[in-house]
């Protein structure tokens, strides 16, 4: 039996896809994890993934990545969130639906500087 206060072991993690690359950025949540390396590549992983790095679906020009529970995503340079799982707003809010990566073009998230929190409360912080 474990508990919050155990943790009984790691699981390795396979790192063939970006084995020679720095890890410069990451966010990570109960269920999921997001990362960048240092040429600009985005992997995920968590349930979904059987918590095996996943490059991301698509090449997004990130200006910041987020996770939140069973969630990850980028907010792209030019003011668009692409996100994976969970969704983080509701249908009418996505534009389009490409290898399970929603796109929002919310015009309340065009000046989105970060997004987080749980699995049925998200935030995002605007200008």
């Amino acid at each position: 039996m474990t508990s919050d206060l155990n943790l009984p072991s790691f699981s390795r993690t396979h790192d063939e896809l970006y084995k020679h690359e720095k890890i410069v950025d990451f966010e990570a949540s109960s269920n999921s994890l997001i990362f960048r390396t240092e040429t600009d590549r985005i992997f995920y992983n968590g349930f979904h993934s059987k918590w095996q790095p996943t490059p991301f679906p698509l090449q997004v020009k990130a200006r910041k990545i987020f996770a939140s529970e069973s969630s990850v995503g980028v907010i792209s340079t030019d003011n668009k969130v692409y996100y994976l799982n969970e969704k983080l707003i509701d249908d009418s809010d996505f534009v389009c639906k490409q290898n399970r990566v929603f796109v929002s073009e919310d015009p309340n998230l065009s000046e989105v500087i970060d997004i987080g929190g749980t699995y049925h409360l998200r935030y995002a912080l605007v200008k």
